[in-house]
Parts: C-alpha cells; sequence; structure tokens
C-alpha cells in the first residue's frame, strides 16, 4: 500500500466508506467490522505520507446507482478449507495487537500438521505472550472488495527448543533468539473464514 499514489489511495478510500456505508446500512456488522479494518489502514498510510483525505481533488464522476457493482456478502467457510487458505499469503497480524507486550511483528506463518507457527520480530524486548492468541490473515481485493478472512485463535506457546527451531528456520526465513526474534506455536481451537464475493445475492 505504502507504494500505491496518492490518488488510488483517494479511489481506495472512497471505495471502502460507500461499502462501509451500504454494510452498516444492511447491519451487516461483519462487513462493516472488516470494511472499517481496511478503511482504517488507508487513512493510517495518508496520514504517514501528509494526504489530507478530506480536501477536495478535482471532481469526480457521479456515479450511477445502476453502475454499481452488488453489495459484497460474506460466506462462511468451514474449519478445513480456512486453514488451507492461509497458505495463499506469507503473513497476517495479532488481534489485538495490545494481547502482546511490548509489541511484535509477524513477519511470516506456516502450517505445521495442522499448528500455526509464526515468526515474530521484537521490537522491544521480549515480550510476555499470553496463554491464547488471535491470529488474523485477510486477502482482499480492493479494487473488487472481494476476497477472504481466516481468524485462528488457540492455545500458544513460544518454540524454545533448539532442535525444532531448526525445522523452521529454512522455511520461515527465521534466525529465533532472545532478542530480535521469536517462534511462536498456536495450536487452533477456533477457526472461522469467510469468503467476501460478489457471486450471488444471500438470503435475506
Amino acid at each position: 500500500m505504502s507504494g500505491e499514489s496518492e490518488e488510488a489511495l483517494r479511489n481506495r478510500a472512497v471505495r471502502l466508506r460507500r461499502a462501509l456505508a451500504e454494510a452498516a446500512e444492511r447491519q451487516n456488522d461483519r462487513l462493516v467490522a472488516l470494511y472499517a479494518v481496511d478503511l482504517e489502514d488507508v487513512e493510517r498510510t495518508c496520514r504517514a505520507r501528509g494526504i489530507d483525505l478530506a480536501a477536495p481533488r478535482g471532481r469526480r464522476p457521479v456515479e450511477r446507482e445502476a453502475d454499481r457493482p452488488p453489495l459484497a456478502h460474506l460466506v462462511d467457510l468451514p474449519h478445513g478449507p480456512a486453514l488451507e487458505l492461509l497458505s495463499q499469503v506469507s503473513t497476517g497480524r495479532l488481534l489485538p495487537a495490545a494481547q502482546v507486550q511490548p509489541a511484535v511483528q509477524v513477519l511470516g506463518h506456516l502450517l505445521d500438521d495442522g499448528q500455526l507457527i509464526l515468526r515474530l520480530h521484537l521490537s522491544a524486548g521480549s515480550p510476555v505472550y499470553p496463554d491464547r492468541l488471535t491470529y488474523r490473515v485477510e486477502h482482499i481485493d480492493v479494487d473488487e472488495l472481494t476476497g477472504w478472512v481466516v481468524t485462528v485463535a488457540g492455545r500458544a506457546e513460544q518454540i524454545t527448543d533448539p532442535a525444532e527451531q531448526a525445522r523452521f528456520c529454512v522455511p520461515l526465513w527465521a534466525r529465533p533468539d532472545e532478542r530480535n526474534e521469536h517462534l511462536l506455536r498456536i495450536r487452533p481451537e477456533d477457526v472461522t473464514g469467510h469468503s467476501l464475493t460478489r457471486d450471488h445475492t444471500p438470503d435475506e
């Protein structure tokens, strides 16, 4: 996102705000939450680059109602297929970020015999991990506002055994130590997956 032009960021914000308003009108709380997170990311990027989204940027063509694509909707995914989607992207994020202090950055993940292994970068000292963590991975087409989101929650533990660490160093490009990087295992207990699609209109 950081490499996008100002115009692309402005257009994305407009699409997300419109989608957010439509989802709110339909009282679809899950879509509202999903669009709100993506819009927050866009606004954060704009603030960092000094882009004022409130400032006008020339005249925009008026979009007719008939030209708008149908509102995207969420379709529930089964446990197994939802986990398999994680292999399509390289990283996600812990939710909420404040559950691990000091904060960490997720550099990558992989599935190992049904368990989720995370590679974490330590930004300020060694963190304290709670017994249970929630991890979210998203793959969203920001132009079409379609894609999927998977959330995994379960018992978590730091991987400290050198033999176990060695297994994951190559696939995760990891160099675990106490100062810079940790490896963390999450044993999935609750897995929720949703496909964001415009294929058909769900039953009301």
